[in-house]
């Protein structure tokens, strides 16, 4: 899994919770 400081660092802005869960359910399903 990529840590969130590296992907918060590599593009430039922060992410709310909200919006991570939703980064990583869409993710996830792309891995499966």
């Amino acid at each position: 899994m990529v840590p969130i400081r590296f992907i918060v660092e590599t593009f430039g802005f922060e992410l709310d919770w909200d919006s991570m869960r939703r980064w990583v359910m869409l993710t996830t399903k792309s891995i499966d």
